[in-house]
């Protein structure tokens, strides 16, 4: 029974270094997985990585994790479909997010990025429709970003850089749709969407960014 996942805690994931493809991936069951283990205890081991056990069933119903402390790479399609997850919190070590990592992940609201950064998979984020705002911390220096990385994130309105040196931004990371008004009418839903930059390199960012 698919319900059995919801036995499992995730607490441990806060000492976990290396968050390995499609660990916690929803939909296809775990089949995909390279490693077949997963550590179900509190470890302070630094050195585990995550990966699903040899079991026939999605993790459908995660809703909490931890604060990935210890992350510093997070593989392709590691938390794909999680969509009731309510919060994504990185620590200060996090470097990688591969491709479509926490693509429909749908509950959490705000996402930000430490200084430790490199890059940001294509489609990482997409469809996390209820993010508000998305922040990289001062310090984030040419973050590479990848195509459709935030797309249709439906409720993001603002994104903030603090670092002085603009990201490298694939085609499309923030593109969003046109949605439709209770009367039928197209709406335009990032009209209020805004990015903001260190005072004095407005420019810089306008020139490097050509999401």
């Amino acid at each position: 029974d698919s319900d059995l996942s919801i036995s499992y805690t995730f607490d441990w994931l806060k000492n976990v270094r290396t968050i390995g493809e499609n660990a916690f991936r929803a939909y296809t069951g775990n089949y995909e997985s390279e490693v077949k283990s997963l550590f179900l205890y509190e470890d302070e081991d630094p050195n585990y990585v995550a990966t699903l056990v040899d079991y026939p069933y999605p993790f459908t119903n995660m809703v909490k994790i931890p604060k990935l402390t210890a992350a510093e790479t997070i593989g392709a399609r590691a938390f794909f479909f999680q969509a009731a997850i309510d919060s994504i919190e990185f620590g200060k070590s996090l470097r990688t997010v591969g491709d479509s990592a926490f693509m429909y992940c749908l509950s959490a609201t705000t996402l930000r990025f430490p200084a430790t950064l490199e890059s940001i998979g294509v489609q990482a984020f997409f469809a996390n429709a209820s993010v508000l705002d998305v922040t990289f911390e001062a310090g984030t220096t040419g973050v590479d970003i990848g195509t459709w990385a935030f797309a249709f994130c439906s409720g993001l309105s603002q994104v903030v850089f603090n670092g002085a040196e603009p990201p490298t931004i694939g085609l499309n990371v923030f593109n969003n749709e046109l949605g439709e008004d209770d009367l039928g009418n197209d709406v335009d839903l990032f009209n209020e969407f805004r990015i903001y930059v260190p005072a004095g390199s407005e420019e810089t960012f306008r020139t490097r960014c050509t999401a």
